[in-house]
């Protein structure tokens, strides 16, 4: 499923929120993930994001991710970072 066009237009929330999840559930890439994490990956693969130094990039939250994935509400920064095993980790950074 690609879902970062989703980033533009708002997307089918429940479809993502299902895809994301299932994703993050069982062992894999996005192990231990935020389920919103797959779909900044999805945006990642599409050259979206800044590169911020040491392999991670870093996207702004955009106020229609926050209407599909509520618990971003106060979180301005989503960083994401692929290591040497291909496993994903994320970092947030809050909003003052």
């Amino acid at each position: 499923m690609h879902i970062s066009g989703s980033r533009i237009d708002g997307g089918d929330s429940s479809a993502i929120h299902k895809y994301c999840e299932g994703l993050t559930e069982g062992p894999g890439k996005f192990q231990g993930c935020e389920r919103w994490a797959v779909f900044y990956y999805d945006c990642l693969l599409d050259g979206d994001g800044e590169e911020i130094g040491d392999g991670w990039v870093r996207f702004d939250v955009r106020a229609s991710e926050v209407r599909m994935f509520p618990e971003l509400r106060r979180i301005a920064y989503v960083d994401l970072y692929e290591d040497d095993n291909g496993f994903i980790h994320h970092d947030i950074i809050l909003a003052a």
